[in-house]
């Protein structure tokens, strides 16, 4: 079972005080790790409101084609290997042309784990959604935008995300720890997208695509 967050403020100070106690781990990760993954990819851009909803934007370039990118991306038994916190996923249940997937996430800013049900749409064969039914967070959207370069020999994947917590944290704090994890995400899907696709060479050059304007 998971433990649901609690809202008292003796719970709320212990998980401020985990986070904080992992902070050196967190904002001194590999600068090997960090090369590799910023030749293919474009910094995060990162905002947290007034309510705490956090919102990312971030551009890969991965080696293979649109269709390569869109089974490695949605099919929900990959996801533990593409974060950098573990995740347990429970169930995926398919109907057509969605996946419903009951899933447990242990990220650092949570004291135990976060249980969430989440529901996968190809809104198109080149746009990727999960968004939230239920679980121990307000908020979770996670969108993958594709696009097909250098005649299907690359893809550029958009990935847009919204999410908003249970449980109050400054807003350094969450700016700090939601950019970790989505960093990880990102260098974890290109190190797997890579190691499926073979030689990833051909898209580690930004001529491939040129640069996105928001």
């Amino acid at each position: 079972m998971a433990r649901p967050p609690g809202n008292s403020v003796d719970g709320g100070r212990s998980r401020i005080c985990a986070a904080l106690l992992l902070l050196p781990t967190l904002l001194f990760g590999s600068p090997n790790d960090t090369a590799r993954a910023a030749e293919r990819s474009q910094p995060v851009a990162l905002e947290i409101n007034g309510e705490g909803v956090a919102a990312a934007k971030a551009v890969l370039i991965l080696p293979g084609s649109s269709e390569f990118a869109r089974r490695l991306l949605t099919d929900p038994w990959n996801w533990p290997g593409l974060f950098p916190s573990p995740v347990r996923v429970q169930s995926v249940i398919r109907n057509q042309d969605r996946a419903v997937t009951d899933m447990y996430l242990s990220p650092p800013f949570s004291f135990g784990e976060l249980h969430m049900v989440v529901e996968t749409r190809e809104i198109s064969p080149l746009r990727l959604e999960t968004r939230l039914l239920r679980g121990d967070v307000r908020q979770y959207v996670h969108v993958w935008q594709l696009i097909p370069l250098a005649g299907e020999r690359c893809t550029r994947a958009v990935l847009e995300l919204t999410m908003q917590l249970k449980t109050w944290m400054p807003s350094w704090l969450l700016r700090w720890l939601v950019g970790h994890e989505l960093d990880g995400h990102l260098q974890r899907v290109l190190a797997e997208a890579g190691r499926r696709a073979g030689d990833a060479s051909a898209c580690a050059s930004g001529e491939t695509a040129p640069r996105p304007s928001d």
